[in-house]
C-alpha cells in the first residue's frame, strides 16, 4: 500500500473514498466541498497506512466561501516518513484571495500533536538504537573471539600437563627425587603458569608455585659423613666452598652455617648409631 491521504468530514459531503497521493513528501488537495451555511466545519486530514498521523481543520464560514489559492511552491523532504510539518509557511499561512467574503483557517485545539516532529524524532530514535545495535553485536564478536582463544590455550595446557603426568607416573618409583627427568617436567611445570592443573602437579613434586620457596626434602637428609678438620676444637666440617662459573665464590658468602654454631664440648664428640657424626 502506497502513502495516501484520507480526508473525512461529518459536517459535509467529503468522499472519503478519494484517495490523495505524496510526491516528494507532500500532498496537495486542490478541492475541498464547503458547506452553503455560515459557521464552523471541521474535517481531518490523516494518513491511509498511520490513521495515528492525523491533523482536524476546523474552518470558519463568514458570507460565502472565498477562492484559496495556495503558493505553488512545496518543501522539498528527503524523509519520505515526514508527511506533515506544522512550522512550515505553508501550512500555518496559506495564501488567501479576499474580495468581500473572508475565510479563517483554524487549528482544532483538539490537533495538539506536532506530526513532523514525532516523526523526526522516531527516525532518530531508530536510527540510535540500529547504532547500538551493531555496536553491540561487535563486542560480542570480539569476546566470542576471546573466549574461543582461551579455550583453545587451556585445551592445550591440559594436553601438555596430562602428558607430564603421566611421565611422572612413570618415574615415581625411582628412589632418588633428584632424577633429572622429573627436575625437567618440575621446570616445564613452573613455566606453564598458576593453573589449577599445575598447581596439582607441583605438590606432587614437593614445590610451590605461588613463591620463591626453597623445599626441604626430609628423605634426603642424612648425617654428614665427609672428613673435618682434625686440629680445630669445634671440629668444622672440611665442605667445599660454593664457586661461580668463574671459579670465585658468590659474593656475600662467609662461611656454612653448620660451621658457625658453637658446640657444647659435651657434644663435641656425638655419633650416631651407624658411627657418623650428626
Amino acid at each position: 500500500m502506497s502513502h495516501t491521504l484520507i480526508l473525512k468530514s461529518d459536517s459535509t459531503e467529503i468522499d472519503d473514498s478519494v484517495r490523495y497521493s505524496f510526491h516528494h513528501g507532500c500532498c496537495t488537495v486542490r478541492v475541498i466541498p464547503l458547506p452553503r451555511i455560515e459557521g464552523r466545519f471541521s474535517f481531518l486530514a490523516a494518513h491511509s497506512r498511520y490513521p495515528n498521523l492525523n491533523m482536524t481543520i476546523t474552518v470558519v464560514l463568514v458570507e460565502k466561501a472565498p477562492e484559496i489559492v495556495y503558493d505553488s511552491r512545496q518543501p522539498q523532504l528527503t524523509d519520505e516518513d515526514i508527511f506533515f510539518l506544522e512550522n512550515s509557511s505553508d501550512l500555518k499561512n496559506p495564501k488567501v484571495e479576499i474580495d468581500n467574503r473572508s475565510i479563517v483557517l483554524v487549528k482544532s485545539p483538539d490537533s495538539t500533536k506536532d506530526i513532523g516532529n514525532i516523526v523526526g524524532n522516531l527516525f532518530n530514535k531508530q536510527k540510535e538504537l540500529k547504532d547500538k545495535v551493531l555496536e553491540y553485536a561487535t563486542y560480542i564478536g570480539e569476546h566470542e573471539n576471546k573466549h574461543e582463544t582461551l579455550r583453545t590455550q587451556r585445551l592445550e595446557f591440559e594436553k601438555a600437563l596430562s602428558k607430564m603426568q603421566a611421565s611422572l607416573d612413570a618415574i615415581s618409583s625411582v628412589e632418588s627425587s633428584f632424577s633429572p627427568e622429573k627436575e625437567r617436567i618440575v621446570e616445564e611445570i613452573e613455566l606453564m603458569g598458576h593453573t589449577a592443573a599445575s598447581v596439582a602437579l607441583a605438590s606432587e613434586c614437593g614445590i610451590s608455585l605461588d613463591g620463591r620457596y626453597s623445599v626441604l626434602c626430609l628423605e634426603d637428609t642424612r648425617p654428614y659423613d665427609g672428613d673435618y678438620n682434625r686440629g680445630d676444637p669445634q671440629r668444622m666440617l672440611l665442605l667445599p666452598n660454593p664457586t661461580l662459573p668463574n671459579g670465585n665464590s658468590p659474593p656475600g658468602f662467609i662461611g656454612y652455617a653448620v660451621n658457625m654454631i658453637y658446640l657444647d664440648a659435651n657434644h663435641l664428640y656425638t655419633r650416631t648409631s651407624g658411627g657418623s657424626r650428626s
